[in-house]
C-alpha cells in the first residue's frame, strides 16, 4: 500500500521538464504533492436571475404607462371623436399600445413571480478546505477515467531532486465512474478499501474530467467518504510527491 504521509510537491517548471524526462523504475506507492497553484477555474456559474428589485421597477414603470393610456382611452371615447379624425386616430393608436401593455405587464408579473421563487447566488455553497489527521488515498481523475495511484496501477520513481521526489506515471487507462458502483475495477476495489473514519480521497482532476468528477463526489459523499482535490496539468498524467518536507500535505474541500 502507498505511504499516504507524503506531501504534494512545490517545484519549478525546471524541474517537471527534467522529471518528465526521467525513466520511471517500479517503487512502493507514497502520498503525493500538491502545487501551490491555484485551483482551475470550475466550470462556467449558473446564469442568475435578474435582481427582483429590477423586474418590479420594470412592472411598475408599465402600470403607470398603462394608467396614462387609460386615461388616454377614456378622452378618446368621448363623443367630439366621431366628428374629429385626428383624435380618432389618436385612440386607435393608443387602443394598440394599451393591448401591447398589457401583455408586457402580464409578462412581467410572471418574472417577478419567477425571481421571487428562484434561489439567490448567496444560497450557492461555496467549498471550503480545511487541514485533517485523515489519510490521503490518492487518485488520478482525467479523459473521464479514473485511477488510483498504486504500485497496481503504475510505477514510482524516487529521485534525489528539490529534497527529494517521488514520482509516478500510470501504466492503465484507468476505470470509467460508473464502475465503481459494480466494485470489480481496480478503481473500485481501492474505493471500496477507504476506512472513511481514518482516510479520505484525494484527486488530481484534469479539465477534462470535471462530469466525472461531480459523479465521483456523489459515489463519495454517499459512502460518507470526505474529499479533496488539486489540478492536475501534465499531459502524461504524471503526478510527482514530495519525500523532503518541501510540499504541503493535502487536505479535504467542504
Amino acid at each position: 500500500m502507498l505511504d499516504r504521509d507524503l506531501e504534494l510537491r512545490i517545484g519549478s517548471v525546471a524541474t517537471d521538464f527534467f522529471l518528465n524526462l526521467t525513466a520511471v523504475a517500479a517503487l512502493v506507492a507514497l502520498p503525493i504533492l500538491i502545487p501551490f497553484a491555484g485551483p482551475p477555474a470550475l466550470p462556467s456559474a449558473v446564469a442568475l436571475s435578474r435582481p427582483l428589485a429590477d423586474i418590479h421597477a420594470e412592472r411598475v414603470a408599465a402600470e403607470h404607462t398603462l394608467a396614462q393610456l387609460e386615461s388616454a382611452r377614456g378622452a378618446a371615447a368621448d363623443t367630439s371623436a366621431k366628428t374629429d379624425a385626428a383624435l380618432a386616430a389618436t385612440a386607435a393608436g393608443l387602443r394598440v399600445d394599451l393591448a401591447r401593455i398589457i401583455t408586457e405587464n402580464t409578462g412581467l408579473a410572471k418574472r417577478v413571480e419567477q425571481a421571487r421563487v428562484t434561489p439567490r447566488a448567496s444560497s450557492l455553497g461555496v467549498p471550503l478546505a480545511r487541514d485533517t489527521d485523515k489519510k490521503a488515498v490518492f487518485f488520478i481523475l482525467a479523459a473521464d477515467l479514473l485511477v488510483p495511484i498504486t504500485k497496481d496501477a503504475g510505477r514510482f520513481t524516487d529521485m534525489n531532486v528539490n529534497g527529494g521526489v517521488r514520482v509516478f506515471n500510470p501504466s492503465l487507462p484507468g476505470d470509467p465512474v460508473a464502475s465503481v458502483s459494480e466494485g470489480n475495477s481496480l478503481a473500485a476495489k481501492t474505493i471500496a478499501a477507504v476506512n472513511p473514519a481514518k482516510e479520505f480521497a484525494f484527486i488530481f482532476l484534469r479539465d477534462d474530467s470535471f462530469g466525472a468528477f461531480y459523479q465521483l463526489r456523489s459515489v463519495l459523499q454517499q459512502r460518507g467518504i470526505a474529499l479533496g482535490w488539486t489540478p492536475l496539468t501534465t499531459a502524461n498524467r504524471q503526478v510527482v510527491f514530495s519525500t523532503g518536507g518541501y510540499g504541503r500535505r493535502p487536505n479535504i474541500q467542504d
